[in-house]
């Protein structure tokens, strides 16, 4: 304890205990963090008179911590198993340059290639950075499954992408028989799918399907901080931060372009509830069911008429 402040109830005297501990301080250069409201952290559990509280516990930093995390704070639980009371040191929530730097390896595809395209890019990304966006997508795995639509298996727990599988070729069986109703498939493949999306659209789908806006400030982090460089001929060359998109190797990018998909999913449903005038494949009426996910191909289905095709290409 610094001075009699932190002290509450009957206590011997101190005094040159508290004066050891700031002669301490002053020659190890050290500095307590600012604690928002209460300051006692020790509970000698007494229900009597001889009640005391003490502050036993603080963070102390120099003052290059200061620098790079100015407004770094902490507070303190309520004690459970011991008489103190746990402290939880909060920071900026910004991730450092280092932890979230990618070496990109180019792995060639084919003999003696002569663009970039003749090389498949490894995504080598830190280890303190894998822990923690591993731990984001446990906390989104808990969820997937309430926010994702029945036509998504891929990367939802519980769910299998064969059942898809066996679902389209259901759907495609018949389309040689010409007594049927007339019905139409569209493919969509997204090419460089996860490089076409951009991150303003990406939180704005977070927020969407109602994640909480710590957690997507987190995610945000962990996109929108991502620095590159590659790995030519054994060395590393370049350092350069990402624009935009998903990043392929990156934990995260699966599941959350899953939900990417979902909004896709989410306007084409928008209009087809406006349109009077489309029509459902005939099989799939009862169900109302328009499309077949497969990560980032997307199988759509209707009867084949030509307000249906116009509506799915405004969708896109």
């Amino acid at each position: 304890m610094l001075d009699m402040s932190e002290v509450c109830g009957a206590s011997g005297d101190i005094r040159a205990a508290m004066e050891d501990f700031h002669s301490c301080i002053l020659q190890t250069g050290l500095i307590t963090l600012p604690v928002p409201g209460e300051i006692f952290t020790w509970h000698n559990y007494s229900d009597n008179n001889r009640s005391l509280w003490k502050r036993l516990d603080r963070i102390m930093v120099n003052d290059q911590w200061l620098s790079r995390w100015p407004d770094s704070h902490y507070f303190s639980l309520m004690p459970h198993t011991s008489d103190h009371s746990p402290l939880i040191l909060q920071g900026d929530a910004s991730t450092h340059r280092q932890v979230n730097t990618t070496l990109l390896a180019l792995i060639p595809k084919v003999q003696a290639p002569s663009t970039v395209a003749g090389f498949r890019p490894i995504s080598c990304c830190n280890i303190l950075y894998k822990a923690i966006t591993k731990m984001l997508v446990q906390r989104t795995r808990l969820v997937l499954d309430l926010i994702i639509s029945l036509t998504q298996n891929a990367f939802v727990p519980g769910r299998s992408i064969g059942d898809n599988i066996l679902l389209a070729q259901e759907l495609f069986t018949g389309y040689n028989q010409k007594q049927l109703p007339p019905r139409g498939p569209l493919k969509v493949d997204l090419r460089k799918a996860y490089d076409i999306v951009e991150w303003n659209f990406f939180l704005a789908a977070l927020h969407l399907v109602g994640f909480l806006v710590i957690f997507i400030h987190w995610i945000e982090e962990c996109v929108t901080t991502a620095t590159f460089s590659i790995c030519v001929n054994g060395s590393a060359y370049g350092f350069f931060m990402g624009a935009r998109c998903l990043h392929k190797g990156d934990p995260m990018s699966a599941y959350f372009f899953v939900l990417i998909m979902e909004v896709l999913s989410l306007i084409f449903q928008q209009l087809i509830e406006k349109d009077s005038w489309f029509a459902y494949h005939w099989r799939c009426s009862q169900i109302r069911l328009f499309q077949l996910c497969f990560v980032d191909d997307i199988l759509l289905f209707f009867k084949m008429e030509m307000q249906s095709v116009r509506l799915f290409w405004k969708g896109l």
